[in-house]
């Protein structure tokens, strides 16, 4: 009988440790696959990162290229807005001597009649 329960509790250290092999193979079947996603979250991460990198640059960029848009735009206003003023002196000036010359032309008339 003893020979019995000592075959019994050999039966069953034996199977607990078939149980705990296998719970162990698929415990480090799990941790590998784990540590493949982790390696591609990383690789993801990087990635990731190197593109934020590009794409800061290019804001970057871009808002240099806007605010030299805008500068632009300014100046060019400005100048508008003074050639506008030029013209518009010119036009008052030109305006004013058409004027004097009709008037001049007028006193000419009267001059030649005048005199014949």
């Amino acid at each position: 009988m003893a020979m019995d329960a000592l075959e019994q509790r050999l039966a069953a250290l034996e199977k607990r440790l078939e149980e705990a092999q296998r719970e162990r193979q698929k415990s480090e079947a799990k941790q590998s696959k784990q540590d493949r996603e982790l390696r591609a979250l990383e690789s993801c991460k990087i990635e990731d990162e190197r593109h934020t990198a590009q794409l800061s640059k290019m804001v970057t960029s871009l808002e240099a290229k806007l605010e030299s848009c805008k500068t632009q735009a300014t100046e060019a206003e400005e100048l508008a807005a003074t050639n506008l003023n030029l013209f518009r002196r010119k036009q008052q000036e030109l305006e004013e001597a058409e004027l004097r010359a009709s008037e001049r032309e007028m006193e000419w008339a009267k001059c030649r009649k005048r005199k014949v």
